[in-house]
């Protein structure tokens, strides 16, 4: 079954961070999610998840280190370990990646990056580090019992001269890393300003899928308010076998919660109902 996740680093913006648990279990919601943990007042999150009995479907390995160079691996290495042990006192098993600190602000397309010959060798070396850091960190997650769960990130609109934009480029390195605790998150919003072609490229690669952010484009709002048609998209994920969290990963356009999240509430129902209809046929 499908399950949605507040991402409570978008939702609830108006109310302090450890009330945003509480607004989940407001709204009905099982599954809550966030990003760097160091900042946060984490006793009083993991009472207040334990109290409404929420699943924390995903945090980030933090802090974030540059993964780009090579020099930073045994420093990755140690954040995968402190943020495993955290991740197992919330219950989450999922552990957000990304190869460096990330830029806030728009740039050229992914494709752009890549033209020169000169920035190819830059990036050929680049990533060979960070399939090297993966390698030595992905034993420990394992041992942990922890999901490493590389993204993708747009450079176009949000995040300039971030390295991993590539959907293809994330597959290929997660299979070149080849340990089941190593996997994608499939970004909906990301992957639509970067490249289109959403369903064939979830449904081909769901093997190496481990964790889903959906948001809307433009604007990373929620679902219903752009272009992706998320009912055709969930379905055909649910049908090729994804069966796991859909984070929340959108900035709402209103501050009703409640209101803007019901469509993708209603699609998500509707996924779970037509699936379980077709495997009782």
């Amino acid at each position: 079954m499908l399950e949605l996740s507040a991402n409570l680093e978008f939702l609830f913006g108006d109310r302090d961070f450890a009330d945003r648990v509480d607004a989940t279990a407001d709204l009905g919601m099982k599954a809550c999610e966030f990003g760097e943990w160091r900042s946060r007042d984490m006793p009083e999150i993991i009472r207040r998840i334990d109290r409404h009995a929420l699943v924390v479907a995903n945090l980030s390995v933090d802090p974030r280190v540059r993964l780009l160079d090579g020099d930073q691996t045994d420093a990755f290495v140690k954040a995968v370990r402190t943020s495993s042990r955290v991740a197992q006192e919330v219950g989450c098993t999922r552990l957000g990646v990304v190869v460096e600190p990330v830029n806030v602000a728009p740039g050229q397309p992914w494709y752009e990056y890549q033209r020169k010959p000169e920035q190819r060798d830059v990036r050929r070396n680049q990533r060979t580090h960070v399939v090297a850091a993966l390698k030595k960190a992905a034993p420990i997650a394992q041992d942990e019992g922890t999901l490493l769960v590389l993204e993708c990130l747009n450079t176009l609109v949000d995040h300039a001269g971030y390295f991993l934009t590539s959907w293809q480029e994330g597959v290929n390195i997660v299979r070149e890393v080849d340990n089941p605790a190593v996997g994608l998150t499939f970004d909906t919003y990301h992957h639509q300003v970067n490249e289109g072609n959403l369903i064939s490229s979830l449904t081909r690669d769901i093997d190496v899928v481990r964790h889903i952010h959906i948001a809307d484009v433009p604007g990373r709002h929620e679902p219903g308010t752009g272009e992706i048609n998320f009912l055709n998209l969930l379905t055909a994920a649910r049908r090729v076998g994804y069966d796991g969290y859909l984070g929340l990963e959108c900035v709402p356009t209103t501050a009703d919660a409640k209101a803007s999240l019901h469509p993708i509430m209603d699609i998500v129902e509707k996924v779970n109902r037509e699936v379980v209809a077709v495997g009782t046929r």
